[in-house]
């Protein structure tokens, strides 16, 4: 009978070894991680309401820092948005709305819409573009701008944006402002 071999290939898997397979499954359930989220719907309106979020406290923010108008056109039909910047492709002041640039256009995942868009002053958009408009001290009017989702009513969102101070919030469901009466005072 052949001497048995006690050398390093019988002792089974080194330190290296098992972290490299560990590391490989890591990859791999982060990657599937990435791929579920467009996959599930309170992932993808989350995701989307937070990316116009995102685009509104930029436009904010630039126009404070540029002391210039910027405004976020929301696209109802074609369920997308972009910030329109007050300046052309050269970096001058656009005078014609035409020449004004934009950031690029972002749209929102399949089966996610905008259903409404409800201002300060009471008025529903329910098609067309919207144009939300930040003044160069950042002030906006309040905005109720809600998302559905062909999934089902339990992945509704609302985003509201308070127009004095910018905060954005995102709320499960539909939201509408409560009305103040006078007996309110």
């Amino acid at each position: 009978m052949p001497p048995r071999r006690t050398g390093a290939a019988n002792r089974g898997f080194t330190l290296i070894e098992i972290s490299v397979v560990v590391l490989i499954i890591a990859i791999i359930l982060s990657a599937a991680v990435v791929k579920l989220d467009r996959i599930l719907p309170s992932s993808a309106a989350d995701a989307a309401a937070r990316s116009l979020i995102s685009s509104l406290d930029l436009a904010r923010t630039y126009a404070v820092s540029h002391g210039r108008r910027y405004e976020v056109w929301v696209d109802i039909d074609e369920r997308g948005w972009a910030v329109m910047t007050p300046f052309d492709a050269e970096g001058k002041i656009a005078h014609k709305l035409e020449d004004r640039t934009t950031l690029g256009w972002q749209y929102l995942e399949k089966g996610l819409e905008f259903d409404s868009i409800l201002d300060g002053k009471g008025q529903v958009f329910e098609k067309g573009k919207i144009k939300i408009a930040f003044d160069s001290s950042g002030a906006t009017g309040d905005l109720f701008i809600h998302f559905t989702h062909t999934a089902g009513e339990q992945y509704d969102l609302t985003v509201r944006v308070l127009g004095l101070n910018g905060l954005s919030s995102v709320f499960s469901g539909s939201i509408d402002p409560t009305m103040v009466s006078e007996s309110d005072f």
